[in-house]
């Protein structure tokens, strides 16, 4: 059996685990909240990029929210993030972190 070795940076992407993760609740005026599983990847801000991450939850209220251009993400532990939810499928959504 031969064995290669792998270039570290190849797969740094697949292989990097979001810096917070949990679940939390999306907030809008006028609506209800909606509870979502959240995970967001920090390391974009220290190379200059926007932050990101991805929601998770009912993709009927998530289609709604969509829809409002700036929603409140609160995390498990109380914290609130403004967000944009920029990307939107069945499976998930991708928001970014507005500053």
């Amino acid at each position: 059996m031969i064995r290669t070795r792998q270039d570290p940076r190849s797969n740094a992407k697949a292989s990097r685990k979001p810096s917070r993760s949990g679940v939390g609740q999306l907030l809008a005026s006028g609506e209800r909240p909606i509870k979502v599983r959240y995970a967001i990847d920090s390391l974009g801000f220290s190379n200059g990029q926007p932050i990101i991450g991805t929601l998770k939850g009912n993709y009927t209220r998530l289609c709604q929210m969509w829809l409002i251009p700036v929603v409140i993400l609160r995390l498990s532990d109380g914290k609130r993030l403004s967000i944009s939810i920029t990307d939107l499928s069945l499976q998930e959504c991708l928001f970014q972190i507005l500053t």
